[in-house]
This record gives structure tokens, sequence and C-alpha cells, in this order.
């Protein structure tokens, strides 16, 4: 029996259906260090095929598209593996029990030699303690030999016999199994495949539809929240731009504002010194003129 030509995805990063994106990378994490070539011997190509296997599990399913499409036939594509399975299960128990009954045979064979093995030695032993052996002790050990090849024989074929019929036996129940398994398997999945057909023909484009619209949606969703996040940006980074300004006009207003009073003060005291030196012109003229008037009044 042959195996399903699309693999077990689920079942070979040993997570179920429902699994989430999470869970399936978190399982494929697991199985990849248990894995890695990186971490074996040289030529262990049974855990090399294992984690070859795990990759294209996790590759696949980590596509939405792919696992959609995927699961749509999932469960029919279990039932097949499932009795693959089941098949290999039965196949190694019946490999099982030939290599015991194999054993048995084996064992049975042994004893009947060593007990064979013990009387002969004991007759020989016998002999050697009678001395030079009779005719009729002769006789005897000849015929003991030829009894004794007899029986060699005897179990000989009879291990032949149990052989051929465990190979037989085993050959016949397999034959018949996988071809009563194969038929049955043949028949359900051509019964499935066409009530799958007819299931989902009506509502595939539909679902297909559903699936395109829903990942615009999200993608939609996920422009949306990223512009308005940066606007948010944007509103905060223009308050603190716009606070650093007014900090700035404000420090400028007040080094204009104190230059403002500075030069007002200047200008002030400008005035003031220019009223005194008028002040004190006229001081002197009146001075002058008056000294100019009394000397006019003596003469």
């Amino acid at each position: 029996m042959e195996p399903p030509d699309v693999p077990d995805y689920y079942d070979d990063l040993g997570v179920e259906q429902t699994a989430t994106a999470e869970e399936v990378r978190r399982a494929h994490k697991v199985l990849a260090l248990k894995h890695h070539p990186d971490k074996l011997g040289p030529g262990n190509c049974g855990d090399a095929h294992e984690f070859r296997k795990i990759q294209e599990a996790f590759e696949f399913l980590r596509d939405d598209a792919k696992r959609y499409e995927y699961d749509l036939n999932y469960k029919s594509l279990r039932q097949k593996w499932n009795r693959y399975r089941a098949w290999q299960k039965h196949q190694a128990e019946e490999e099982a029990k030939r290599r015991e009954a194999e054993r048995q045979a084996q064992e049975e064979v042994e004893r009947q030699r060593a007990s064979q093995s013990s009387w002969t030695r004991e007759a020989r032993q016998r002999a050697e303690r009678n001395g030079t052996p009779t005719e009729a002790q002769q006789d005897q050990w000849e015929a003991f030999l030829v009894a004794e090849r007899m029986i060699k024989e005897r179990i000989a074929a009879k291990w032949t016999d149990i052989r051929t019929r465990c190979d037989k036996k085993i050959t016949v129940r397999v034959d018949t199994a996988a071809q009563r398994v194969r038929n049955q398997t043949h028949e359900r999945l051509r019964k499935r495949e066409e009530e799958i057909r007819r299931e989902i023909a009506p509502f595939f484009e539909e679902e297909r539809r559903k699936a395109i619209a829903k990942a615009i949606g999200e993608v939609h969703r996920r422009l949306d929240a990223r512009v308005e996040e940066d606007i948010k940006a944007f509103h905060r980074k223009r308050k603190v731009e716009e606070k650093r300004i007014i900090n700035r006009m404000e420090d400028q207003r007040k080094v204009f504002y104190e230059r403002a009073l500075m030069r007002a003060a200047e200008k002030e005291a400008e005035e003031k010194r220019k009223a005194m030196e008028d002040f004190q012109a006229r001081i002197r003229e009146w001075q002058e003129e008056k000294a100019a008037r009394e000397t006019v009044g003596r003469e």
C-alpha cells in the first residue's frame, strides 16, 4: 500500500488543524531544533529527512492562501493517512508475529540439538568407559548414528516447514488485507471526491471572494491604523515644535523688550543731558549778560 501523494502537514508538525499561526511556528521551532542536521552525526539520513519534512510543512502552512485551500480537502486526506498508518501498524504487527514464530522455532531446534548433543556425549562416554566395543555395541553405535542423522534431518525439515508455513500465512494475510484495503480505499476516495466536488463547487468561488475581501479589509485596516498612528505622531511632533517656537519667541520678546527699555533709558538720559547742557548754557549767558550790565552801570 502506497502512502497518499499529499503530505499530512499538520501531523508532520504534531499540531491540530485548528492550530493558530503562533502554535504552528512554535511546533516548528521545537521539532527543527530536535532534528537539525547540525546536531546529528554524519550519515544520519533519517533525521535529515525528518528535518526537510518539518521545513516543508512549516513553509506550506505559514502561507494563509495555501493553507485555506489545503483545509478544504484535509478531512478526506486525513482519512487516507489514517488508513495508511493503520496498514503500516498491521504490517509491523505481522512482522513481529513472524519474528516471534521464528524465534520460538529456533529455540525448539536449539533445545532438541542440545538434548541430542547431550545424549551423544553420554553414549560416547559410556563407550569409552567400557573399553573396546563389542560387535553388538558397534552395531548399536552405528544404529545410533543413523538415528542421529535422521533426527537432524527431521529437525531441519521441521524448521523449513515452520518457516515456509509462516511465510505463506503472512504473505497471504498481507496480500489479502492490502488488496481489500486498497479496493475499499479507492472506492471510498472516489465517492468522497465526487461528494466534495459537488459540495464545494457552488461555494468555492464565494469563499475565495470572501477570503480575498477579508484580506483586503485587513490590509485597509492596517493601513488606516498606520495612517492614524502617523497622524498622531505628526500632531505630537507639531505640538512639541509649536511649544519650542513659542518658547523661542517668548525669549526673543523678552530680549527685544529689554533692549527697548535700554534704548528708552539711553534716550531719556541723552535728553536729560542735553537739557542740562542747555540749562547750563543759559545760566552762563545770563551770568555773562549780568556781568555786562554791571560793567556798564559802573562806567
